[in-house]
């Protein structure tokens, strides 16, 4: 009966971490009032005025609970984030976005120190303001 037991628990505790790994980050950028294109431009000539890359930390209690979001609770973050880098550089759109969502080594070190309690994700953001000519 002990080992029956034992089992169901070990069962119990390995569903529960694999539950924890489980998180989404979501950027959504339709409400960028400049305009954003992952390539070209619609045929448009244009100058690259600057590139950017930037790095933001997530992380959630057992996989559910938001604990830090990505520009806090700001829920337009891709679209302010892409607005502010055109504003900062003077241009009229972005172009090349990337987004790479993902555990960098102390991400993976919190969340075995934590037991799969605590989990961080960095995302970067990449991509180029234009200038029309």
């Amino acid at each position: 009966m002990k080992k029956w037991r034992l089992f169901l628990s070990l069962t119990a505790l390995a569903a529960l971490i694999a539950l924890t790994g489980c998180t989404t980050v979501l950027y959504d950028a339709r409400s960028l009032e400049s305009d954003a294109s992952l390539n070209e431009p619609d045929g448009r000539t244009y100058s690259v005025v600057s590139s950017f890359e930037i790095d933001d930390k997530a992380g959630w209690v057992i996989g559910l609970i938001p604990v830090n979001k990505p520009g806090g609770d700001n829920h337009d973050y891709l679209s302010t984030l892409l607005a502010e880098e055109i504003r900062k550089a003077g241009g009229d759109a972005v172009m090349n976005v990337k987004l790479r969502s993902q555990n960098q080594p102390v991400d993976i070190v919190v969340y075995i120190l934590t037991t799969g309690i605590y989990q961080l994700r960095t995302t970067t953001v990449t991509g180029d303001v234009i200038k029309y000519n």
